[in-house]
């Protein structure tokens, strides 16, 4: 299990459910794209992801594995999710409005909400493929991930190999983020501890 659920559970619940208020019944590939971004983001402009997932190379994209399993009904308690009559899989927050998730909220810095927010307006009209076509470019840590780890795609479109946004960090932002890193490993195991 990811240092984001075991440390992070209800921050990354909030944030799921948010994403899905926003943009209601989306693909989950879909869903999957936005989270990435959000977290490839953070890294970029303050060293460390907003969400503490981990991300494998799959052939779409990085994929959170505990996020791809809403499709056998994780977050039952904040989404749903169904296949529709395009044969995609559709996820829906159990909300309807976004002020109903104002406490859940309050988890999030007001740095995060707008990054947030920012990755919405951004990306809520683009289809997954169109996500997927920017996770795929050239040097991307997707693409790095996949050529340096010589992952065949034709034989399995999943792999185990770990997307990792610590290489988007210079030495500074490489130890913040391992700072950071032995913060949320605390909260996880205090939260193990309850």
């Amino acid at each position: 299990m990811s240092l984001g659920i075991t440390s992070n559970r209800e921050k990354v619940e909030a944030l799921l459910a948010y994403l899905c208020v926003r943009i209601p019944d989306m693909q989950l590939r879909k869903l999957l794209k936005i989270l990435y971004l959000i977290d490839e983001e953070s890294v970029r402009l303050r060293a460390i992801p907003v969400t503490w997932l981990e991300y494998h190379a799959w052939e779409k994209g990085p994929v959170a594995y505990e996020v791809y399993d809403v499709k056998n009904g994780a977050f039952a308690d904040c989404l749903r999710c169904e296949k529709k009559e395009d044969n995609k899989w559709h996820v829906n927050a159990l909300v309807k409005h976004a002020y109903l998730l104002d406490d859940n909220l309050k988890k999030f810095s007001q740095w995060e909400m707008a990054l947030v927010n920012r990755i919405i307006e951004r990306c809520e009209n683009l289809s997954a493929d169109q996500l997927t076509d920017e996770t795929h470019i050239p040097n991307s840590l997707w693409s790095q991930t996949v050529k340096e780890n010589d992952i065949d795609f034709s034989k399995d479109p999943k792999s185990n190999f770990v997307v990792d946004l610590n290489r988007l960090n210079d030495e500074s932002g490489a130890a913040t983020y391992e700072d950071a890193m032995e913060c949320m490993q605390m909260q996880a195991f205090l939260n193990e501890c309850n």
